[in-house]
């Protein structure tokens, strides 16, 4: 909140680049996260246990907290998966020419206040935008 309008929003720019880097590795199978994963698997299936997969920093790595997935079918309008663990958010969103929305799943969890958080990041996010343009 202390940068100018103009620094918070080159480092928004900057951050959707990457993310749309690592979203486009990742749909490509190249996302480091898949290749783990897959050791991993393949390590348990032959009875190993590779200190890597049992150090706090794979643990908090493998910890997804918000999954997220594009509702772009009419036919998943009302959702189409759900949490991977008590402490995850699933987020299912869509984006159109006049806006977007989506639906938030948890076990138990402040759906409601997680929701009240993410409208009010979208609205700095375009508020912030717009202050640029």
């Amino acid at each position: 909140p202390a940068a100018t309008p103009s620094a918070r929003a080159a480092a928004m720019r900057a951050a959707v680049r990457n993310h749309s880097r690592v979203s486009r590795d990742a749909l490509i199978g190249a996302g480091m996260d898949r290749h783990l994963w897959v050791l991993q698997r393949m390590a348990a299936e032959r009875g190993l246990a590779p200190p890597l997969f049992e150090s706090e920093a794979y643990r908090r790595l493998s910890k997804i907290v918000i999954s997220t997935s594009t509702l772009s079918s009419p036919a998943l309008a009302n959702g189409g998966f759900g949490p991977f663990h008590p402490d995850c958010f699933a987020v299912g969103y869509v984006i159109r020419a006049d806006g977007c929305g989506g639906q938030i799943m948890t076990y138990q969890r402040d759906s409601t206040g997680f929701a009240d958080c993410m409208v009010a990041a979208m609205r700095e996010m375009r508020d912030v935008l717009h202050v640029d343009s």
